[in-house]
């Protein structure tokens, strides 16, 4: 990027921070934005807002488009992370730490695994290519992320087999499914795309 927009260092260092920033920003914001919509659809813009940001960056004129795209990616960053941990807590009662902990790890997926990604995405590609394909790879995961059952799915009457629940409840899943091991995954790939 810094050889791209033929900027110094610390004016590269800046833009990047940017990140970061809006990763916490986005926090309260998601957490409200969880309480009123699904958790499928905050992640999808979490998604989109990450995919809008790594296209700013392929096309960016000047330092200050960069600065709104990595505004962009941190946000999106925020809100799919928040998505994906609100959804392990809201379907795990008994094993919730154990599903949150395989969510987070998968950031440490990301964080192994991406480098060596980009490094040979930049190796074979223009840099302009490389954010498009990064952008497009993160669009995917929308998708995968509509795979996830809606918490409504989860919810339960208030009269289910002879038993009395109570209104708005969770049924109790105790195992471990598919859809936690691909949260991580998701997880642990758009958190450091």
């Amino acid at each position: 990027m810094m050889t791209a927009y033929n900027i110094d260092e610390q004016t590269g260092l800046w833009i990047t921070s940017l990140t970061p920033i809006g990763i916490y920003a986005a926090g309260p914001v998601a957490g409200y934005a969880l309480t009123r919509v699904q958790h499928r659809i905050v992640g999808a813009v979490g998604m989109v807002l990450i995919s809008s940001g790594y296209v700013l960056l392929a096309y960016a004129p000047n330092i200050y488009v960069l600065c709104v795209a990595s505004l962009f990616i941190g946000l999106g960053i925020g809100f799919s992370f928040m998505a994906m941990i609100w959804t392990a807590t809201a379907y795990f009662e008994k094993k919730k730490a154990t599903a949150v902990g395989l969510v987070s790890a998968g950031a440490g997926v990301g964080t192994l695994a991406l480098p060596s990604f980009c490094r040979v995405l930049f190796d074979n590609f223009t840099y302009q290519e490389t954010m498009i394909y990064i952008a497009a790879t993160v669009m995917q995961f929308v998708l995968l992320l509509m795979l996830i059952r809606p918490e409504s799915y989860w919810k339960i009457s208030k009269k289910s087999s002879n038993t009395e629940v109570a209104e708005g409840s969770y049924k109790s899943t105790d195992e471990l499914n598919v859809s936690t091991v691909s949260l991580s995954v998701i997880e642990g790939i758009s958190y450091y795309l």
